[in-house]
């Protein structure tokens, strides 16, 4: 009764927190063979944690992103308690109320971790990963988006003893490419590498990587410096012909040099996002025609006209196209791509000005297996027919 008038008080929160606290509890205390539990965006407390710490021997997987209400004190029951130790998969993104005590509880208490993630934590700072990351030996896959203040040191910590195969960073202005040296010299397994939007990459990272065997995605997009160099001495080297997925979206200084060095070396790449790098042509864009293992490219903002589509259309495997806020796409060019694109099933041309009705009728009669198309932005296509349901 007390607690009803609490919440009709104001005090709702607090209530909600110490109800789903409860039912954890004993979920926890009753399930004792419990192996995956997600509790993000819940309002549980350190009750759960302690819970958690007592009956949760078994437990594997555990999220509790978004979850803020539980504190160090908490986290430090993980590290005192027998329940955790298994954990390998543990999930703490936008938990910004730990501090580096927390994170050392986690550490000593949950030190069979293979995959962490903690995005979206504007607080984490390398401090914080320096006192978990010590008692690691088991991590394989990190993931730290969104997190702009952990430095070079931190990645040395997580590298240190473990064997990522899987680092995933973005909107970092302190990792250097001191971070891409310690990746090729510590971690042979590295299979996927996510470093977006870090300014002070540049080519020598890709040349530090270069002798890893594995690599099979590749994301360094918005990362500024990166220019045909770099990117040609990394697709030289070792994972170049392994390569599946590669993003170089906003390298702006990237040209024609690069999508040569692609189609010479990336016979197994599905999956190319060159989205806004302005320099390059269609005459390297048509070149992308020839990768017959190319099922997805996204192609924003870049220069293509009839050309590069002309050229594209000579891979028939392609399943998903994007040119959206392209000035140069116009109905000869797509229609030309069309009449060969029967496995198309994605299609983005939005905010190209220049298409009208005509090239979207004769998708409608190439693409039968259409299945998403994206036409917003593009004024020359009538209200009439953007209100029609095509049947393909």
């Amino acid at each position: 009764q007390d607690r009803e008038v609490g919440y009709r008080m104001g005090g709702g929160v607090e209530v909600l927190s110490h109800r789903e606290d409860e039912f954890v509890s004993a979920m926890v205390d009753l399930c004792k063979s419990l192996m995956y539990l997600n509790i993000s965006y819940t309002s549980i407390g350190d009750a759960t944690l302690r819970s958690l710490s007592k009956f949760g021997l078994n437990l594997q997987y555990l999220s509790l992103a978004y979850a803020k209400k539980y504190t160090n004190k908490g986290l430090n029951y993980l590290a005192t308690g027998k329940g955790c130790h298994r954990l390998v998969y543990l999930d703490i993104s936008g938990c910004t109320e730990i501090s580096v005590r927390g994170f050392k509880s986690l550490g000593i208490g949950c030190n069979e971790i293979e995959h962490l993630v903690i995005n979206d934590m504007a607080t984490l700072t390398t401090s914080c990963i320096i006192a978990m990351a010590g008692y690691y030996s088991n991590l394989t896959t990190v993931s730290l988006l969104a997190s702009p203040h952990i430095s070079d040191s931190a990645v040395k910590a997580l590298v240190q003893g473990n064997k990522l195969t899987v680092f995933k960073t973005e909107g970092n202005k302190r990792l250097t490419d001191t971070s891409f040296k310690m990746f090729g010299t510590s971690c042979p397994d590295l299979k996927h590498i996510y470093v977006s939007d870090c300014p002070k990459i540049t080519d020598n990272s890709l040349k530090f990587i270069s002798s890893l065997n594995n690599i099979v995605v590749l994301n360094i997009s918005d990362c500024i410096s990166i220019t045909d160099s770099g990117v040609r001495i990394f697709l030289e080297g070792h994972s170049g012909s392994k390569l599946r997925e590669l993003n170089l979206s906003n390298c702006i200084l990237i040209t024609d040099l690069t999508i040569l060095k692609i189609v010479q070396r990336c016979s197994s790449l599905t999956h190319l996002r060159i989205r806004f790098c302005v320099h390059l042509t269609d005459n390297g864009i048509e070149w992308l025609g020839s990768l017959l293992a190319l099922t997805n490219i996204d192609l924003t903002g870049t220069n293509v006209h009839e050309q590069g589509l002309s050229g594209l259309s000579n891979n028939h495997k392609i399943r998903e196209l994007t040119v959206a806020n392209c000035s140069g796409v116009t109905d000869n060019g797509l229609q030309k791509f069309y009449h060969k694109m029967a496995n198309l099933e994605y299609l983005d041309v939005s905010h190209c000005l220049s298409v009208t009705d005509q090239s979207v009728k004769t998708l409608a009669f190439c693409c039968r297996r259409l299945i998403s198309l994206n036409i917003a932005g593009c004024p020359k296509v009538h209200f009439e027919l953007r209100s029609t349901r095509i049947f393909l």
